[in-house]
């Protein structure tokens, strides 16, 4: 017989996986056409060693960009997550454990893209009045 506690411990641990999971993953277990797994913890997980990524290349790269939509297809040529989060943070970007993929390559787009566009629309404005005033 399973103790109360010990069952208690297992929903707990199921719930958190759940909140872990994206919305369209939840919605296909819900629907009957995925399922999940039990991987013992001990077991090494097959991690992907993905060949050392030049931030400076990057940065090069998103600077170049006119608009957002450019610099999200640059970020999309990282692939993994962890990079991503190494870029963010040496561009010193608040990054949280439960940030996505997606939320992480917006605040860098927003760093570098919206920062540009934002300086650009600033220096493009009129400060000095003018037109058709009449002197006083």
């Amino acid at each position: 017989m399973i103790h109360k506690n010990a069952l208690a411990k297992a929903l707990r641990t199921l719930a958190a996986t759940i909140e872990g999971m994206k919305d369209d993953e939840v919605e296909l277990l819900l629907a009957g056409k995925g399922k999940l797994i039990f991987t013992p913890s001990e077991m090494p997980k097959n991690v992907q060693v993905e060949p050392s990524v030049d931030h400076a290349e990057i940065m090069l790269k998103l600077n170049d960009c006119k608009d957002r939509d450019e610099a999200r297809r640059v970020l999309l040529s990282i692939a993994s997550k962890e990079t991503l989060i190494s870029l963010a943070k040496a561009q010193r970007l608040r990054i949280t454990k439960n940030d996505r993929r997606e939320d992480i390559e917006n605040k860098i787009v927003e760093f570098i893209i919206g920062a540009k566009l934002r300086t650009e629309a600033i220096q493009s404005l009129n400060l000095k009045g003018g037109g058709n005033q009449a002197a006083g």
